[in-house]
């Protein structure tokens, strides 16, 4: 009846009730006792002055007329005395009777005055006589006159008089009964208002409070359930106009916030969860990789946006650290087995080059041999320069691996760098709600004080302010939940890092190697190449020996040279094969192939 009226207008119309209810009880006395004053004018003006009045008539005629006459003939009274007594009662007895007239007569009243008015008349006749008498000063006659006549004019008027005297009594009595009639009337219709105003405004008064306290206990069982975390509650009210609806919407605006709030909090522990399991994941492939197992990778299923862009950095990192630990370990069994030939091929120069230095000895004769295994020892030079090639090529290839590995896991670490400061930036976040939780419950607290001092009618507003403040320390404690996640997700971070730089060094250490063999290889390949060259010489020498015997010392002495270079040779390959034995030995202690399922 009352729910979509304002607060102010629900209150108004209590008011207006009630101020109706006093105005009609207050306008019922002010009637009752304008009434009564009426009632007692009436008797003071009509009955009181009146009987006063005729009270004065009775002893004008009694006193200064019958008395005066007495006392003149007794001598007691002058006679001119006794003539201004006579005048001065015959003045008042008129201007009183005038007066009385005036008054508001009743009906008995006015038939006595009808009755009374001839007798006037008549004793006035007697009293003309009286006065003749006086100014004659004649006591005989005043004597005769006071025995005979006077009483008998006199004493009508004075009992008709006392009738009206009478009369005023009984009409005083009749408006006094009146009054208190009047007044019982007024005092049942006052009690019959006030009573029937108590139940109608009590009535009226309890629709109107169970209007309000009937919503505020449906919006504090709102609130109660929000404060449960049930945010899907439906907020009642919330089409109203009026405060309530106000309030509903608020409450409504809260729960919105609420359920943002709660999605947020569920999206950070989710993405702190993910945070969380991914750090451990990618710290666990990690610390494989630091301990040599390069099989294990990161499980980018379900993962999107930042956690997606690592792990797939992280793959690729373990991915490319494989395929250059692979190629290495390739690039070492082709260096080792290139640096057997290597050897083989130097054994088989130095022994073509003993031969030739022999053979050159016997003369002529053999000149044909010796430049035959001229041409031997030159074609095994042209092979070692393609093996110490093909080595070359592949400690470079090696190098360049072991180069872009290196890139791999900077680049790697940088991205775990970034992952610890985006944990650092939600951190900040939880700082952010932290706060807002804390003013929430600081504004609680000034809800619940403010409440408190409106009393009765706060009682509704503190169980909001309490369920908002114990919703406030929900959402703190799961802040400071969440801020020890994203903690241990930094100590993750820092440990991915740590690991990231260890695999750096042994990459770097192997890139090391790479050089090294590279430089040692350039070095043989110039001494290849200059034993190639020195065996070219031979060669073409060797056919000037098969023309030209005395030329046999020259060529003894290019074929100790040549055995020299291919000792000098030997020596290389069997470093070569050292080196190519440490790598292989380095690289074996990583795990490269997946196991099959």
């Amino acid at each position: 009846m009352f729910e979509k009226m304002k607060m102010s207008s629900r209150l108004s119309l209590l008011v207006a009730l009630m101020g109706i209810v006093l105005v009609v009880v207050g306008g019922t006395g002010l009637t009752g006792m304008s009434n009564t004053v009426g009632g007692l004018k009436t008797v003071y003006q009509d009955r009181v002055i009146p009987l006063r009045d005729l009270k004065l008539i009775s002893d004008l005629y009694a006193v200064n007329i019958v008395d005066t006459a007495h006392k003149v003939r007794n001598d007691n009274l002058g006679w001119a005395a006794g003539r201004e007594n006579l005048a001065e009662a015959e003045r008042l007895i008129a201007d009183t009777w005038k007066g009385y007239l005036a008054t508001k007569l009743v009906e008995r009243e006015a038939v006595l005055v009808a009755e009374i008015e001839p007798l006037f008349k008549s004793a006035q006749v007697d009293i003309d006589v009286l006065r003749g008498i006086l100014q004659r000063e004649d006591s005989l006659e005043l004597t005769l006159f006071t025995r005979e006549k006077l009483y008998l004019a006199i004493d009508p008027i004075s009992d008709k008089i006392a009738e009206l005297i009478e009369i005023q009594l009984v009409v005083a009595q009749e408006v006094y009964s009146e009054a208190t009639d009047m007044y019982d009337f007024d005092l049942m219709l006052m009690n019959t208002i006030v009573i029937g105003g108590l139940i109608f405004g009590s009535v009226v008064g309890f629709l109107i409070i169970r209007s309000v306290t009937q919503p505020l206990n449906r919006l504090q069982i709102a609130v109660t359930e929000l404060s449960k975390n049930n945010l899907d509650i439906e907020v009642p009210f919330c089409n109203l106009g009026n405060e309530m609806g106000g309030m509903s919407r608020s409450i409504a605006g809260l729960q919105v916030e609420l359920q943002k709030a709660d999605a947020f909090q569920a999206e950070e522990k989710k993405r702190a969860t993910n945070f969380s399991d991914t750090t451990k994941e990618i710290g666990a492939v990690i610390a494989a990789a630091a301990s040599g197992d390069f099989t294990a990778q990161v499980d980018v299923t379900g993962k999107e946006g930042f956690l997606l862009e690592i792990s797939s950095q992280v793959n690729t990192l373990v991915e490319t650290s494989r395929g250059a630990f692979l190629a290495i370990g390739h690039n070492a069994t082709s260096l080792a087995s290139s640096s057997e030939e290597l050897s083989a091929v130097s054994t088989q120069m130095s022994a073509n080059a003993e031969e030739s230095a022999a053979q050159a000895g016997a003369g002529s004769s053999s000149a044909v041999q010796v430049s035959a295994s001229m041409q031997t020892v030159s074609a095994g030079v042209e092979q070692l320069t393609v093996s110490i090639r093909e080595i070359s090529a592949n400690a470079i290839e090696a190098s360049a691996v072991a180069t872009r590995a290196v890139e791999e896991a900077q680049m790697t670490s940088k991205t775990m760098a970034k992952l610890g400061n985006s944990s650092l930036e939600v951190g900040n976040v939880i700082k952010v709600i932290s706060s807002i939780a804390e003013q929430t419950n600081l504004l609680a607290l000034n809800a619940t004080i403010e409440a408190a001092r409106a009393g009765e009618l706060g009682k509704g507003f503190a169980v909001v302010a309490n369920e908002v403040k114990e919703l406030a320390r929900q959402t703190s404690k799961a802040t400071e939940e969440i801020g020890q996640s994203i903690e241990n997700i930094q100590a993750d971070v820092k440990g991915a890092v740590a690991s990231i730089d260890s695999i750096s060094g042994i990459i770097n250490k192997i890139n090391d190697i790479s050089a090294v063999i590279a430089s040692a290889v350039e070095e043989q390949a110039a001494t290849a190449n200059e034993i190639g060259r020195t065996v070219s010489d031979a060669a073409v020498g060797s056919d000037e020996i098969a023309k030209n015997v005395a030329s046999v010392a020259s060529v003894a002495s290019v074929s100790r040279d040549t055995t020299v270079g291919a000792s000098n040779c030997q020596e290389a390959a069997r470093q070569l094969s050292i080196m190519a034995t440490e790598l292989q030995a380095m690289v074996g202690k990583f795990k490269t192939t997946r196991t099959s399922v």
